[in-house]
């Protein structure tokens, strides 16, 4: 497959929410990889839940202009999110 590199604008605060979803995505993934263990992977998804959706969630009020302003903009920033979650789990 013939691959580019482009650049692209995208909307800050949802750009920020889709990388922390991926961020969590791959701590709950990699916490899961020797299967489930309440005990020590609890921790890991909380701490991911915390340290990368929080802060991620702190600008979700603000998306709905982002929306208004940019619609292009901001699906960009979603899509991607989906090309990094795509390529976490075919993996």
């Amino acid at each position: 497959m013939s691959k580019v590199v482009v650049s692209v604008e995208v909307s800050k605060e949802a750009y920020e929410l889709g990388q922390g979803v991926v961020k969590f995505a791959l701590a709950v993934k990699e916490s899961l990889a020797n299967g489930w263990q309440l005990g020590e992977d609890m921790p890991i998804v909380i701490a991911a839940a915390f340290s990368e959706l929080v802060p991620a969630i702190s600008g979700v009020s603000q998306i709905g202009d982002e929306f208004k302003e940019d619609p292009a903009a901001f699906a960009q920033a979603f899509a991607l999110a989906g090309g990094e979650l795509a390529k976490m789990f075919r993996a």
